[in-house]
C-alpha cells in the first residue's frame, strides 16, 4: 500500500558498501519498502555515482557522510534527490570527537540531509548537541542488520548454514580488526591519502596507529596457534573485519588443519554457529551478546583505540592461562556469563542500539517514506549531464570532449569510442564488494517466507536487475537490482 502522504510509487535507492555486512539488512528494508509501494534500487557503493544518475531516484539513503563525499551530496540536492542517512558504522566508536572527525567539513551540507536514522539514543543525542543535525532530522531507529540477530528474522541468515553442522560445541571465533594495516581494497598509499589528506591527520597519528594494528595482527596470529595446539578438535574460525585482507592469515596459519580463515557471507551465520567469540574492542563482541554466545577479549593483544563498550560487553582475560579457563568453562558447559557482563550488554544495546526488538527495517522505512516528497521533484535533464559527466569539474580536453559527443548523440553514458560499443564496470564483478542476483533474490524470498509465517501475506515480491527493467536512463548498463512489489 503507497504511504497516504504519497500518491505515487517512490523510488529509492539504497548505497550497499559492503555487502557481508549490509546486504541482508538492506534487503530486509527494501522488502518492506516495496511491500508499502516503493520502488527500491540496491546500488553498488564504488559505482555508485554513474548508477544514481542513471537511475534518478526520488531519494537515496546513504551508508556514511564522511569526507569525500561532498561532491555527490551538492549534486543530488542540485538535481531535486533527496537523500537520508543510515551510517554502516554508526553506533560503535571510541567516543564521539572520533566520529565527527571523519564527518563532512561544509556545515551547510547537513541542513540538505532529509532525515538521519540513528542506530541508538546515544548517537542521536551528541549528533543533535554537537549541531550537526537539528532535532527533527535525527530519528532513533535502530540498524537493521542487528534484526537479523531476533528471533525471528535468524533464519534469514542461519537456516541453511547450521544444517549438518555438529561441530558448534567447541567451535571458536576470532574476529580480527586492523583494517588498515592490513586493508582489502586499498593500497597503503590510498590509505595513507585517506585518513591524511581528507580526514586530516597526521602522518605520525597514522604510523603510531598502523604499527599498532601490525602488532595485534601478529599476537592474533599467535593466538590462533596456540588455541590450535590446545584445542586441536576444535573449529577456529579466524574471520577478519570486511575492509581487512584474509590472506595474510591464510598465508600464516595454512599449515594447520583446524584453523579456517572466513572472509565470505555475513558475521551474524558465523556468530550463530559459534561457541565462543574472541576479539578486542570489535562491533562482533556486541553481536556476540545478542546472539547469547560468550565472548572474551585478550588484554595482552594491543589496540589502537580501545572501544569500550565493546570492552564491557566481553570477559576481559588477562592472559592465555585465564582465557583457557574460561574456554574450558565453555566447552564443559559449564560456563555462566558474569553478571556484570549481561548487564553491561543490556546497558550498551540500550544506550547505542535502541531496541534488539527486530524492527529496526520498519522505523527505518517509516521514517524515508514520511520524508519523500508527495511529488517528484527530480530533475532528470540535470541527472542526465551528470551521468555523462557534464558536472563543470576541470578534465582534459578529450575525455570533455568525448563525453559531450556522447551527450550530444546520445550514445549510451559508458560508450567506448575504442571498442565502439559500451564498457560496462565489468572489473566491479571480480572484486569482494560484488553481489549478484541471486544472492538478492535469495535473501528477498527467505525474508518474505518469515513476513508470511508471522504476519498478513505480502504481496509478490519481484526482484530484477534494473537494467533488464528499464529502470535506466539513456541507456546506461548497469548493476543495480530492484526489489518491487505490486502497486
Amino acid at each position: 500500500m503507497i504511504p497516504k502522504n504519497l500518491r505515487r510509487r517512490p523510488r529509492i535507492a539504497l548505497i550497499v558498501d559492503q555487502p557481508q555486512r549490509d546486504l541482508a539488512g538492506l534487503v530486509l528494508t527494501s522488502v518492506e519498502l516495496s511491500r508499502r509501494g516503493a520502488i527500491c534500487y540496491l546500488v553498488p557503493a564504488n559505482l555508485r555515482d554513474p548508477e544514481l544518475w542513471a537511475l534518478a531516484p526520488d531519494f537515496v539513503l546513504f551508508y556514511c557522510m564522511r569526507r569525500g563525499y561532498e561532491q555527490l551530496a551538492h549534486q543530488l540536492e542540485s538535481a531535486g534527490i533527496q537523500f537520508g542517512l543510515l551510517d554502516a558504522e554508526g553506533g560503535v566508536w571510541p567516543d564521539y570527537e572520533s566520529y565527527a572527525e571523519l564527518l563532512w567539513d561544509d556545515a551547510a551540507l547537513f541542513n540538505m540531509v532529509s532525515c538521519v536514522c540513528a542506530w541508538g539514543p546515544n548517537m542521536a543525542g551528541f549528533l543533535v548537541r554537537k549541531g550537526l543535525f537539528s532535532e527533527k532530522q535525527v530519528v532513533v531507529t535502530g540498524c537493521p542488520r542487528f534484526d537479523l540477530y531476533d528471533p525471528m528474522w535468524r533464519p534469514v541468515l542461519q537456516e541453511k548454514q547450521l544444517k549438518n553442522d555438529n561441530r558448534k560445541d567447541k567451535r571458536i571465533l576470532i574476529n580480527t580488526n586492523s583494517t588498515e594495516a592490513n586493508p582489502r581494497f586499498a593500497s597503503a598509499e590510498v590509505i595513507k591519502k585517506h585518513f591524511c589528506d581528507i580526514f586530516g591527520w597526521s602522518s605520525s597519528r597514522l604510523k603510531e596507529w598502523i604499527e599498532t594494528q601490525n602488532k595485534t595482527i601478529e599476537m592474533t596470529i599467535s593466538l590462533a596457534r596456540d588455541l590450535a595446539r590446545d584445542y586441536p578438535e576444535s573449529n577456529i574460525v579466524l574471520r577478519p573485519h570486511p575492509f581487512e585482507g584474509a590472506e595474510l592469515y591464510r598465508k600464516r596459519l595454512s599449515d594447520l588443519s583446524n584453523v579456517e580463515i572466513n572472509d565470505s557471507g555475513p558475521v551474524q551465520t558465523q556468530i550463530f554457529k559459534a561457541a565462543t567469540v574472541i576479539q578486542r574492542s570489535c562491533t562482533t563482541a556486541i553481536e556476540a551478546g545478542l546472539a547469547s554466545v560468550p565472548t572474551f577479549s585478550p588484554q595482552w593483544v594491543p589496540t589502537p583505540a580501545v572501544m569500550q563498550m565493546a570492552e564491557d560487553v566481553s570477559v576481559p582475560c588477562n592472559t592465555y592461562a585465564e582465557l583457557r579457563a574460561n574456554l574450558d568453562s565453555v566447552f564443559s558447559k559449564q560456563y555462566h556469563s558474569p553478571e556484570k557482563t549481561q548487564g553491561a550488554i543490556n546497558e550498551v544495546v540500550r544506550d547505542w542500539f535502541y531496541q534488539m526488538d527486530g524492527l529496526s527495517y520498519k522505523r527505518v522505512s517509516d521514517t524515508v517514506l514520511s520524508r519523500i516528497n508527495d511529488k517528484r521533484c527530480v530533475n532528470e535533464d540535470v541527472c542526465t549531464k551528470y551521468l555523462y559527466g557534464l558536472d563543470g569539474l576541470e578534465r582534459g580536453a578529450i575525455a570533455q570532449l568525448s563525453r559531450r559527443v556522447r551527450y550530444g548523440l546520445r550514445l549510451a553514458p559508458n560508450w567506448s569510442f575504442q571498442k565502439m560499443r559500451p564498457m560496462p564496470a565489468v572489473e566491479w564483478t571480480e572484486t569482494d564488494q560484488y553481489f549478484d542476483i541471486a544472492e538478492v533474490r535469495e535473501l528477498a524470498t527467505r525474508v518474505s517466507q518469515q513476513f508470511n509465517g508471522q504476519v498478513a501475506p505480502y504481496q509478490t515480491m519481484s526482484v530484477d536487475y534494473a537494467q533488464e527493467r528499464g529502470d535506466y536512463l539513456h541507456n546506461y548498463i548497469g548493476y543495480s537490482i530492484t526489489i518491487s512489489g505490486k502497486a
